[in-house]
């Protein structure tokens, strides 16, 4: 029931919402196993959690079929790190030291074979500690779904079964709302959706009651 243009602005940000709405994602892990390849589209870039072993808050991402750990800070002001990213990390900060390849090197390739839990000093100054990724569960937050993509889910897929008889006087309230909602997603031309007003104007067929 909406045109190109509401689809993209208001249809497409109602959407979006879905991934946030803890609900749904908990519906999502549910079918992880049974649809893994819609499991895998809607967790992309969705954010887990986790608390490692020195209590620190964790949270990682997937993109591009891969998990990576979030930027962040733990515990006593520590930094966490993806484990790739920290060693780029390590690289820059000795760049700036002035130490020479071979001495940032022997630093990285040490860094790549250090075992989890074990500390190591860098001569820049500061520890370093790879830790275990801990186990992670989808981060949630408070529902987010728009009762107005609900209204309009329930809407086109009526529009579907019944046809014309969506244009009803009895709808009229339902697409009210949305188009009123729409509104406020307008595309920054400022133009009215002509489409809503054709669908609002289009009389039922008299020779049906209105019920």
């Amino acid at each position: 029931m909406l045109c190109n243009p509401c689809n993209a602005t208001f249809g497409s940000q109602l959407v979006a919402l879905l991934k946030k709405d803890p609900s749904i994602t908990f519906a999502m892990e549910q079918l992880k196993d049974r649809v893994p390849s819609l499991y895998a589209k809607f967790m992309d870039k969705a954010e887990f959690i986790g608390t490692g072993r020195d209590r620190s808050t964790v949270r990682a991402s997937v993109s591009k079929g891969r998990l990576r750990v979030l930027a962040g800070t733990g515990v006593n002001e520590s930094l966490i790190l993806d484990t790739d990213e920290a060693l780029g990390a390590i690289a820059r900060r000795m760049r700036r030291k002035g130490m020479n390849d071979d001495e940032r090197n022997r630093w990285t390739e040490a860094f790549k074979d250090l075992s989890d839990d074990v500390p190591m000093d860098l001569p820049t100054g500061g520890t370093i500690v790879k830790r275990p990724l801990p186990q992670l569960r989808p981060r949630v937050g408070a529902p987010a779904v728009d009762h107005r993509l609900l209204a309009l889910i329930a809407f086109d897929y009526l529009a579907l079964l019944i046809g014309k008889a969506a244009h009803r006087s009895s709808f009229e309230f339902v697409r009210e709302g949305l188009h009123q909602a729409w509104a406020r997603f307008r595309p920054a031309s400022g133009r009215a959706c002509m489409r809503w007003n054709k669908v609002r104007s289009l009389p039922y067929p008299r020779s049906r009651p209105d019920r």
